[in-house]
């Protein structure tokens, strides 16, 4: 799936809608959530260059924590709430997209 690229990811999965269901995970827009909360778990994928990222392969990294809001790739970093707003400025254009794990319904 994707490439060598971190923001291959998002292409790959964005353009095969079944890789959702294979992966257990469902896009949100950020700009949605209730005080701008990432929830835990949240998997972020940051386009090429996108909110201080690599220009040349992007940034893949979850949340961990949400008070105070960290998330974690190759290290662990505090989302500011200047990140936070990139995140959020920028979900809705397709620059950045934010993946959380499906939770499976009852029957």
């Amino acid at each position: 799936m994707g490439g060598a690229s971190a923001y291959q990811f998002a292409k790959s999965i964005n353009r095969n809608p079944k890789l959702f269901d294979k992966l257990k995970l469902r896009k949100i827009d950020p700009g949605s959530l209730p005080g701008g909360v990432l929830p835990i778990g949240s998997i972020i994928v940051y386009g090429r260059g996108q909110c201080g990222f690599s220009a040349a392969h992007g940034h893949i990294e979850i949340v961990v924590s949400s008070n105070p809001p960290k998330a974690c790739s190759d290290g662990c970093m505090s989302v500011t709430p200047n990140r936070l707003k990139c995140i959020t400025k920028n979900s809705p254009k397709g620059y950045v997209n934010v993946y959380v794990p499906a939770r499976e319904t009852a029957n």
